[in-house]
């Protein structure tokens, strides 16, 4: 009888069309990327001139040749300011003038010291006689290095010490400028977003084993012409159903998830 009720009603079909979790991935966010732009230090020789130059002279005529080639102005940053400043008082205080120290430290040194967290810092130096800011700030626009930091369209902040002092027996003013990129610049990836694509994936992982082993069971009760098959086999294909969905939905997570890691890997690894 069992059989007769088998071969009228036929078999029902398993789904065979089951998306896979490991279809698609989420992108990794590169580590990042430091970069620091120190061309060689600009030097003058000492006047006897009177001359003042200021922070605030400094970062004004810097900006005004940031608006002259179109660039966005560059915005004072106070702990920049204390990274220059630190860098000068070194200067004086071990008598050398070149980016990196004595014992070894650069412009990224300080700021990662100071808690600047940077993608980019640039560092100008210049020692000498300057009759003013705007002559100081010149003095490094003619210089091919100097000027490319100051037009460096990535640059959003800056900081800026000018001190006058004895260097190697003379009376010179030691100005830095220390421009930066700082990593709040380049956009996150979607931390609550990365947490429910890797709830869904978590999800779809115990759902394929779950058909794995229902799949089995309908192998058998197949092969054994048992009358709840094709009971089974319904609530197989609607188990089917559930997880392609939660296939869509996470995939479409995933792909708005990677818009937001590509956007950020950009920032971090541009040249």
């Amino acid at each position: 009888m069992l059989a007769l009720i088998l071969q009228k009603r036929g078999f029902f079909s398993f789904e065979e069309n089951i998306s896979r979790v490991s279809d698609f991935t989420a992108d990794i966010v590169h580590d990042l990327k430091k970069e620091v732009v120190a061309p060689p230090p600009l030097r003058r020789p000492p006047t006897e001139a009177v001359a003042t130059l200021t922070r605030t002279g400094i970062i004004r005529e810097t900006n005004k040749k940031r608006r002259v080639a179109g660039l966005t102005e560059l915005q004072e940053n106070m702990v920049l300011d204390a990274v220059a400043v630190k860098k000068v008082d070194d200067m004086f205080a071990r008598q050398y003038f070149e980016h990196i120290s004595p014992v070894g430290k650069g412009a990224g040194d300080l700021a990662e010291e100071a808690g600047y967290a940077y993608i980019m810092i640039g560092e100008n130096l210049a020692l000498g006689g300057f009759t003013d800011d705007a002559d100081v700030v010149q003095a490094w626009m003619d210089s091919p290095g100097h000027r490319a930091n100051i037009l460096n369209a990535r640059y959003q902040e800056i900081g800026v010490a000018a001190k006058k002092g004895t260097f190697e027996g003379a009376e010179v003013w030691l100005a830095v400028q220390t421009f930066g990129l700082p990593t709040s610049a380049c956009p996150e990836p979607d931390e609550a977003l990365q947490v429910r694509v890797d709830v869904g994936k978590q999800k779809l992982v115990s759902l394929e084993q779950e058909l794995a082993v229902k799949r089995t069971e309908l192998e058998k009760l197949k092969s054994a012409r048992d009358e709840r098959y094709n009971t089974e086999v319904v609530a197989y294909n609607k188990l089917v159903g559930e997880y392609n969905a939660l296939v869509s939905e996470t995939k479409q997570l995933v792909e708005v998830y990677n818009q937001t890691v590509h956007a950020s890997n950009a920032c971090r690894l541009k040249e």
